[in-house]
């Protein structure tokens, strides 16, 4: 988190290393908004991906085991088949 001062004109500087990670470059454009009652956000119109869905995720837990069936990850389904044994 970065504290920075509001000037008498009410300007902001970003701080360069927010500018670097977001992409913001001069002439960028970008929305400002508030969150709650303490806090604003900045977001950068553009600069999000296409919505993301299930198969965005895959690879990014670092699981190595083996690929389990949707059907075996049910707890209730997994529960009935450990009384099976």
């Amino acid at each position: 988190m970065a504290l920075i001062t509001v000037s008498r004109k009410g300007q902001v500087v970003i701080p360069a290393e927010l500018r670097v990670a977001l992409g913001i470059e001069p002439g960028s454009r970008v929305e400002i908004g508030r969150e709650d009652e303490h806090r604003l956000y900045i977001a950068v119109p553009g600069k999000q991906s296409k919505p993301f869905g299930v198969d965005d995720l895959l690879g990014c837990t670092g699981y190595r085991g083996p690929v389990i069936p949707v059907e075996e990850m049910d707890p209730i389904k997994a529960f009935d088949m450990a009384d099976d044994e």
